[in-house]
């Protein structure tokens, strides 16, 4: 009896680790899909306005660097379905800006007004 006792308290254990290790495999799979949605999408969270392009930036400052006046706004703010769409490039055409304002996926700075960016 003590022999089958043990065969079984045995294949407890192997399935419990086998279980355990499935769900460990899944949520490793699960983070890595989380991250293969947010690779190649824009990171930073603003555009700013350069004349024939927009530039991304981590932070800005309207108030001090938006001078010479343009059709366009100084600065957007990435918004949250825009950091969830936009591809992370070094450059933005005057064509997506439009897009993106249009998709809400950028917005006017508060502080921003139609100018170009010196910085």
């Amino acid at each position: 009896m003590n022999k089958n006792i043990k065969k079984i308290l045995f294949g407890i254990g192997v399935s419990a680790s086998a279980l355990g290790a499935s769900a460990f495999t899944s949520d490793e799979a699960e983070v890595a899909k989380l991250t293969q949605v947010k690779e190649g999408l824009i990171v930073s969270n603003f555009l700013v306005n350069k004349g024939t392009e927009f530039s991304p930036r981590a932070s800005v400052n309207p108030s001090a660097e938006c001078e010479a006046t343009d059709p366009r706004d100084c600065a957007y703010t990435v918004t949250a379905e825009g950091m969830d769409n936009i591809p992370d490039q070094p450059s933005y055409s005057l064509s997506q800006i439009d897009q993106y304002v249009d998709e809400g996926w950028v917005e006017p700075h508060p502080n921003s007004s139609p100018a170009l960016y010196s910085n």
